[in-house]
């Protein structure tokens, strides 16, 4: 059984950013790659439409998300706050809920 919770507007600061996107065991790895190839596609022209920003910002979303396996990241159950994630209390539980969690819950985000 899977479980599905939301992410959440809020987002805690995290102090340090060691973990480099490349090195996790993310699920859905391959499919990311397959969105990055459909990245560079795109011509610079179209990408206010694509991300619905200024250019300037646009392009820079295009190049964050085209270096993405190069980005540091943190995992989103210690990322996101708010009422769900107080709940849940991530640092209060046991090396054992926390394994469960990894393989039951899944935070989804579009």
């Amino acid at each position: 059984m899977k479980i599905l919770i939301p992410p959440s507007e809020g987002k805690a600061k995290i102090k340090s950013l060691d973990i480099l996107f490349k090195d996790t065991e993310f699920k859905f790895s391959k499919y990311t790659q397959q969105i990055v190839d459909l990245l560079c596609l795109i011509e610079n022209e179209d990408l206010t439409s694509v991300y619905g920003t200024s250019q300037d910002k646009a392009i820079m979303f295009h190049r964050q998300n085209q270096d993405i396996f190069n980005s540091k990241c943190v995992p989103a159950i210690e990322r996101y706050t708010g009422v769900v994630y107080d709940h849940i209390d991530w640092g209060s539980l046991s090396k054992k809920a926390q394994g469960y969690m990894d393989n039951h819950i899944i935070i989804f985000s579009g």
